[in-house]
């Protein structure tokens, strides 16, 4: 995984320390930087030069790092100055940044061209099955680095892979064998990947009422061949020849239907891609989603919540199928029971961490029972759930090196008010109503919930217990694993303090602990008094400060250093997850403008001229729209949502997902005329 030799190619986890392709040169020689003394100010117009400002922009991006910047400029000679005294002051240094100007940027166009060359020249015969690709328009600094933990958060494997980075940033190329190593891990991963064959920046979104809408057919469509298979009866001569043997035989026949036979939507080929290089790539990859949008990976892999319909099959999450988070069924196998007991989802998710004894017969419970001495919090009012909470932390199996501190809680619901349900006075076998799993598995964390009455897994807490607090208003506030386990938790460095409030209450002198009511009466029994002492005066200051250490390093193995870490990269963890969850949020949550909807037709444009271009790039579609009514004479039909955008007004990115590769028709028509988006750029990108 060495450096390529295409265009631009990095790894993600190395600093880059190339040229940027497509900037201007910085020559040697000439005059000194506005901090190197001398003539601090630079020859007139230095520091509006292009050139310079190329530079000074690539070292506020982070992209390089502040050195001196020289030029063939010449220095002007030596001005005899007055005193200091008698000099006026002056500012010294580079004037403000240049106002945002509009700009074209790559499309998914050249993603797949950057791919398919990538492909053919640096990945052997044997590994392009295997490789799959993420895309970047604008090529941020930190979108190859959140790509990196978010593979790696999902990998199976027993140790971290970085991808690579490649095209300045816009193009992350891996390979799906590093993160799912087994041949069933292969295969589970290959047939989910699928699923991201509904990117709305690859495809054409097509249900039965858009067809209508844009007077198409079914018939331009690929037909659905659908094979069934049927059983006939034969008779075989036997032993007695007056009574043949019956035999029933599968037979299987083909036939054509619906393209919408049982689906809801169809991921169609948009017409803005070269078709020549998205088949291509998929001959060689295997897979009818060689590239991806990271934006909608990521949103996609990092979700749980799957809904159904139309939404399940182009926004419903896969991070519990791509990590591996699986059931009791699907761990042991439908019917299976040891002592006539029939494991739970909890018990699967113990197997699975090398913690509980499914095969000897021991349930979660029984786990719980058996935690050592420190091992338990309870908290009256926890700043979480804003109830009464428990938590277990507890070590797991071996991992990879890491400090293997895992913790699950314990949560009520809002109908849990009685005694029996307070954790505080149930010590020794607490009611819980949900659990909450982060949990060191390898080297990358099992993230899950479940439902603690009955033991199933579950895609997001009730909204009983808890919600998320990062979604803005006036959306939804379902809190589901990962992405708001990783923003709650990652602010903390993936552990948030928590009061010991037992212990405190028995330092203060006030109470002492004599018994528990957990279900049973235990008062004045001095085995159980014992066995909550040791469990509950604990020392959890070690535990809390190792998993923020571990956690530190573990998010840098999985993606090396992060841009605006500290050079000690000891808030990596913070500043990583505050980024993977801003690209998520700015993906999902904050409405589609003008602005991004350009974004996603290869033009970076100020919000002030956002509107006006859009509505020059995008007109009203009157090719193949145009109907004629008896009443109304010549009618051209308009989707209301591209109008909304053409006029400014904010969209749902579910809104712009179905109408995206029908205004990059609209928008490909009215640029080729003029060669392309650079030259319709220049001609109107300017008022």
């Amino acid at each position: 995984m060495g450096d390529l030799g295409f265009s631009h190619v990095v790894h993600v986890g190395q600093p880059d320390t190339s040229d940027q392709p497509g900037l201007p040169p910085v020559p040697a020689g000439g005059c000194r930087g506005p901090t190197d003394g001398g003539n601090r100010r630079g020859p007139a117009g230095f520091w509006t030069r292009p050139d310079v400002l190329a530079v000074l922009s690539l070292v506020a991006s982070g992209l390089v790092g502040a050195a001196v910047v020289t030029t063939t400029t010449p220095a002007p000679a030596p001005v005899r100055q007055a005193p200091a005294a008698s000099r006026p002051r002056e500012f010294v240094g580079p004037p403000a940044p240049p106002k945002p100007v509009a700009r074209v940027i790559p499309t998914p166009n050249d993603a797949l061209r950057w791919a398919y060359d990538d492909l053919i020249t640096h990945v052997p015969p044997g590994a392009r099955y295997y490789t799959r690709y993420l895309f970047d328009a604008l090529g941020s600094p930190t979108s190859a680095k959140t790509s990196s933990l978010t593979l790696n958060l999902l990998s199976r494997g027993s140790a971290p892979v970085l991808p690579v980075a490649m095209a300045n940033g816009h193009l992350v190329r891996f390979d799906i064998r590093w993160y799912a190593p087994s041949t069933t891990d292969q295969a589970e991963w290959q047939a989910l990947w699928e699923d991201f064959r509904f990117d709305p920046l690859f495809s054409r979104l097509l249900t039965k009422q858009t067809l209508k809408l844009y007077g198409l057919t079914e018939a331009k469509l690929r037909p659905v061949v659908v094979k069934e298979t049927t059983y006939k009866t034969i008779y075989e001569p036997g032993p007695d020849p007056k009574h043949p043997l019956a035999k029933k035989v599968p037979v299987i026949t083909e036939r054509y239907v619906s393209p919408f036979h049982g689906v809801d939507v169809l991921a169609d080929d948009p017409p803005d891609l070269d078709p020549l290089l998205l088949h291509a790539l998929r001959r060689y990859t295997g897979t009818s989603a060689p590239v991806v949008d990271h934006r909608y990976f990521k949103f996609r892999a990092l979700s749980s919540i799957q809904e159904k319909g139309a939404y399940a099959d182009i926004w419903g999450g896969r991070w519990l199928e791509l990590s591996g988070t699986k059931t009791a069924e699907q761990t042991f196998g439908k019917g299976f029971k040891v002592n006539g007991r029939k494991p739970t989802d909890e018990d699967a998710l113990f197997h699975s961490l090398g913690l509980g004894n499914v095969n000897a017969g021991e349930s979660a419970q029984q786990f719980f029972d058996r935690l050592r001495s420190g091992q338990r919090i309870a908290l009256g009012l926890s700043g979480v759930t804003g109830g009464p909470r428990e938590i277990d932390f507890f070590e797991t199996a071996a991992t990879a090196g890491f400090y293997s501190g895992g913790s699950i809680t314990g949560d009520l619901g809002a109908e849990d008010v009685t005694e029996q349900q307070h954790p505080i006075l149930n010590l020794r076998r607490p009611f819980r109503r949900a659990r909450e799993w982060i949990v060191p598995r390898g080297f990358n964390w099992l993230f899950a919930l479940t439902n603690a009455v009955d033991g199933t897994l579950a895609r997001e807490v009730p909204p009983n217990i808890a919600a998320a607090r990062n979604i803005p208003a006036p959306h939804r506030t379902r809190l589901q694993p990962p992405i708001d386990c990783l923003d709650c938790h990652g602010k903390h460095d993936m552990w948030i303090p928590a009061r010991n409030e037992v212990k405190d209450l028995v330092k203060a002198g006030r109470v002492d602990i004599l018994g528990d009511q957990s279900g049973h009466t235990f008062l004045g029994d001095p085995a159980i008094t014992d066995e909550l002492r040791r469990l509950f005066m604990g020392d959890d200051r070690y535990f809390s400060q190792s998993v923020r250490d571990s956690a530190a390093k573990r998010f840098l193995e999985m993606m090396g250093p992060f841009p605006g870490a500290d050079p000690t990269q000891s808030d990596i963890v913070r500043v990583a997850t505050a980024a993977l969850v801003s690209d998520y949020n700015g993906y999902w949550w904050s409405s589609v403008t003008p602005r991004e909807a350009l974004r996603d037709l290869g033009f970076d444009v100020p919000e002030k001229d956002a509107k006006r271009l859009f509505g020059l790039l995008v007109p009203i579609d009157r090719q193949g729209s145009t109907a004629y009514t008896q009443e109304l004479g010549a009618v051209t039909f308009e989707d209301i949502r591209v109008s909304r955008l053409a006029e400014g007004m904010p969209t749902r990115r579910q809104d712009w997902a179905m109408v995206r590769s029908f205004a990059a028709e609209r928008a490909r028509r009215t640029t080729y005329p003029f060669g392309g988006n650079q030259a319709w750029l220049a001609k109107f990108g300017s008022n």
